[in-house]
């Protein structure tokens, strides 16, 4: 399966900017493009692994629930 990076927008819409085979690829991609985003791009970076680029932008834009924080014991 491949890994498709994506610029996540805020109206949560998405564009996809890359493709690849290889988990490092992508990672590099998805890095350059964040140190390279300024405050007038208004967007995240995903990496997403998924069968096809549409199964992907659907996983990209579902919001994952937040995770149960722990009650710390005094």
């Amino acid at each position: 399966m491949p890994y498709f990076v994506f610029k996540v927008f805020p109206n949560k819409t998405c564009e996809q900017i890359g493709q690849f085979d290889q988990y490092k690829e992508a990672r590099g991609l998805a890095r350059d493009t964040r140190a390279n985003l300024t405050l007038q791009d208004n967007c995240t970076v995903k990496v997403m692994h998924a069968e096809n680029s549409a199964e992907a932008e659907s996983l990209v834009l579902t919001p994952r629930e937040r995770p149960i924080l722990m009650e710390h014991e005094k």
